[in-house]
């Protein structure tokens, strides 16, 4: 048998050739614009903090960094895009509490794994909720009045959209106080805190920017925080535990991640001018305009806080056996 070195030679070549390669394009990138996935519609709160993102990204890096939404499903297909993704650092994902924590648990329709499919880049912000009722003569004034009314009567909650945070929040809340009510669902949060100011229903639950201005207007009662401490914007209003409903303290965060095999590499680039965005002295003055808490944390605090939201909501959800076909 006669072996032909000139072909041996040009195999290998061919077989390491690649390798000098990918380093070079690491080493380069971005060599052309960067695309965050928006599982959300445009003009949501999550599309505005997306494009803040995006705008802030250029101070580090040479190529612009665009945003792309695909709303619907409850955030899933946009999130499933983003995890099927080429790993090349071109296409990241705006992820929250509920694409990368709940819908796992939530949804049949979620086939991606969020430990599995994604790498965390950062977390770039969070934002607790406010437990609401109406202002009539009739509605309650305190937690306390609120829980006494639902143990005595048959009330119901508004959930402006199924399976989000705000939703569950609330779910969560009737398991923490011993009491039912009848969920109500809407199509968005600002019509369901319409219908809570006008006493169709006894609670509603949404963070502090969609709410303050029904509160500012005398529409709508904050009742709780679910903070660890009471919030700047709403100082005289209790958090749910002074109130007296312990173990009660939940957020929703917002971060990037990337496809799971990305080159370690072009995530720390990512990483970097992700959280130099975020600590942009204008991006913050927008974050207090959002009321939003700004939370620049990379993928080492980011990852856990992933991990930890997850094995939360899918253990709640498993013990109260909530399940929703979005």
């Amino acid at each position: 048998m006669r072996i032909d070195r000139r072909g041996a030679v040009a195999t290998l070549a061919g077989l390491v050739a690649p390798w000098p390669l990918r380093a070079q394009n690491q080493a380069e990138f971005p060599d052309r614009p960067i695309r965050i996935i928006v599982p959300a519609s445009a003009g949501s709160g999550s599309d505005t903090l997306a494009r803040i993102i995006a705008t802030g990204m250029r101070q580090t890096l040479p190529q612009p960094t665009l945003v792309e939404n695909r709303a619907g499903g409850g955030g899933i297909p946009g999130t499933e895009a983003g995890a099927r993704a080429a790993p090349d650092g071109y296409t990241i994902t705006l992820g929250s509490s509920s694409s990368l924590g709940a819908n796992a648990a939530l949804s049949p329709y979620a086939k991606y794994v969020v430990e599995r499919d994604f790498a965390p880049l950062a977390g770039v912000a969070r934002s607790y909720y406010v437990i609401c009722t109406g202002t009539l003569p009739n509605s309650p004034r305190t937690l306390a009045e609120l829980v006494a009314r639902m143990r005595d009567g048959d009330e119901s909650f508004a959930a402006g959209s199924l399976g989000t945070i705000g939703h569950l929040t609330q779910e969560l809340f009737l398991r923490r106080a011993g009491v039912r009510a009848t969920q109500i669902t809407y199509r968005s949060g600002s019509t369901a805190l319409s219908d809570l100011a006008a006493g169709r229903v006894i609670m509603g639950c949404d963070t502090l920017a969609p709410v303050m201005p029904f509160i500012q207007g005398g529409r709508v009662r904050a009742l709780a925080v679910t903070a660890p401490q009471r919030l700047a914007g709403l100082p005289d209003v209790p958090t749910t535990a002074e109130a007296g409903i312990p173990n009660l303290v939940v957020d929703t965060f917002f971060g990037l991640v990337a496809p799971a095999a990305t080159p370690a590499p072009i995530r720390a680039k990512l990483t970097e001018a992700i959280l130099a965005a975020v600590n942009d002295p204008e991006a913050r003055r927008t974050f207090d305009t959002l009321m939003l808490d700004p939370m620049p944390i990379g993928p080492a605090a980011f990852g856990p806080m992933i991990r930890d939201t997850t094995a939360f909501w899918t253990g709640f959800l498993n013990e109260a056996g909530i399940r929703i076909e979005f």
